[in-house]
């Protein structure tokens, strides 16, 4: 199950001794050499290697459980939402690396319908009845098929409506412009990182605020 588990971690343990402490890939026999070769196989320099795992980025620390899927010799593969947290690059990487795969099978959730277009070539529907039915083929290709899914690709949708209740106002604030949080002059570094990722953040927000 190949998801961004690691997102939580707040370890900082190598990245390198993070992947080759998991006793699912001990127990395949890995060696740390081979650990090494995985992970540099998905994109790590020798300094990404060295960094905490804690330190990197979300699209990075996807890398690792690849890597770390590839390394317990996984048959079947079940990605959710893969794409989260990677930019254009890893996303054109992980369709790539999952394009690759000839002897295993990958089944993924996905909100980025061009992703699935690009990977499926099979799309299994929650159908009217409650069952499932696979249909062959990418998402476009279902979509001809089943004319009703098209609102698959849209953000509007003919069958479905939500209705948001009106927010009132807090205990002690009378005005929907008075702010209710503030921030001024915030920076943010990374565990392990000497460079802060931002700096200088103020901001406020009120109830009459869109975030």
């Amino acid at each position: 199950y190949v998801e961004h588990d690691i997102q939580g971690s707040d370890t900082n343990t190598p990245v390198t001794d993070f992947v080759f402490a998991d006793e699912r890939v001990s127990d395949q026999g890995q060696t740390r050499e081979e650990v090494v070769r995985v992970l540099q196989s998905v994109g790590f320099t020798d300094e990404l290697l060295n960094k905490p795992i804690s330190a990197l980025s979300g699209g990075w620390k996807m890398k690792v459980a690849l890597a770390r899927a590839m390394l317990m010799k996984a048959d079947i593969l079940l990605l959710d939402e893969p794409t989260n947290h990677l930019d254009v690059k890893n996303v054109a990487w992980l369709e790539g690396y999952l394009n690759s795969l000839t002897e295993v099978t990958s089944m993924m959730v996905s909100h980025d319908s061009g992703f699935l277009d690009r990977v499926c070539t099979h799309i299994t529907h929650f159908e009217k009845n409650r069952k499932l039915k696979t249909y062959r083929g990418n998402l476009s290709h279902f979509v001809q098929v089943r004319p009703e899914a098209k609102v698959y690709y849209e953000l509007a949708s003919e069958t479905l409506t939500f209705t948001l209740p009106e927010p009132g106002f807090l205990e002690g604030v009378k005005s929907k412009g008075k702010a209710i949080l503030k921030m001024q002059g915030v920076s943010f570094t990374y565990p392990g990182n000497t460079v802060p990722t931002v700096t200088g953040v103020t901001l406020q927000a009120s109830l009459s605020s869109r975030v």
